[in-house]
């Protein structure tokens, strides 16, 4: 079966974390739906990058369920959850961290649950993100790749800094936005993933699994979490699916976001 991936989401508390599973499942199958893919042929999933204060990844492992007593959860050493419905539905989550940089990027450590703090110069965090074992990937963010922080990463991506990263695109991304990073990466033959990049505003769970990646060939379960680190680093190896929000969507999204920090 292949593999579809949502390769940045947040679960954080405001979350209501049935509605969360439940949006997943229903996104996943209309993504399937138009990958030509039927029940049998797929195997949905997300990788959970997590901010410095949350830690529900520890959470599933310890055997605490989010999601509801109808819900079984399976741990494989830590590499990955499984998780089961009554109705034999099953979903894959892997660990992950984002880490805010000293110059107010974001990037992530994707397949693994890192011990990096915040505030560390990219380079720092990314030499950090490899020696602990995970994909360090570089997360496009509105307003984030623009200005003095522009400059930065291209000159970073031009020194060979960002060689052995992937870069990493969300719902945020306006359709008339063409980042000219993301073009170079491309040219340069790195990988561009997708994900949701989740808001910590309630009603945001009802994107996880809208955009993402699918793999061109099938997977091994036996073999799950090696085989997906691969398919994130070799660009050949999936294609992303799904779709961007359209501008009103992000104007929302973001009007919700900054009333939320406004009333706190």
């Amino acid at each position: 079966m292949k593999l579809l991936l949502d390769t940045h989401v947040h679960f954080y508390p405001c979350y209501d974390f049935a509605r969360l599973l439940s949006s997943a499942f229903y996104n996943f199958q209309q993504l399937a739906t138009k990958q030509g893919l039927k029940d049998d042929e797929y195997l949905s999933g997300f990788i959970l990058t997590e901010t410095s204060d949350c830690h529900y990844f520890k959470s599933l492992c310890a055997g605490e369920n989010l999601f509801g007593k109808e819900i079984t959860i399976s741990i494989a050493n830590s590499a990955h959850a499984l998780i089961k419905t009554s109705a034999n539905k099953q979903l894959v989550i892997f660990p992950g961290r984002q880490i805010a940089t000293k110059e107010k990027l974001e990037v992530l450590a994707l397949m693994q649950d890192c011990a990096i703090p915040d505030g560390l110069s990219l380079t720092e965090a990314i030499a950090q993100i490899s020696t602990q074992g995970a994909i360090p990937a570089l997360n496009w963010g509105l307003g984030k790749w623009t200005g003095a922080r522009a400059q930065l990463l291209n000159k970073l991506f031009a020194d060979g800094a960002c060689k052995d990263t992937i870069f990493a695109d969300t719902t945020m991304r306006p359709f008339f936005w063409h980042d000219k990073l993301l073009l170079a990466a491309a040219q340069n033959k790195q990988s561009i993933i997708a994900g949701s990049d989740l808001f910590r505003i309630s009603g945001e769970e009802s994107f996880v699994g809208s955009y993402g990646i699918c793999s061109t060939n099938k997977i091994n379960l036996d073999s799950l979490a090696e085989e997906t680190k691969q398919i994130l680093t070799t660009p050949e190896s999936f294609k992303i699916v799904g779709a961007r929000s359209s501008l009103t969507a992000i104007i929302s999204r973001e009007a919700k976001l900054l009333y939320s920090k406004k009333i706190k």
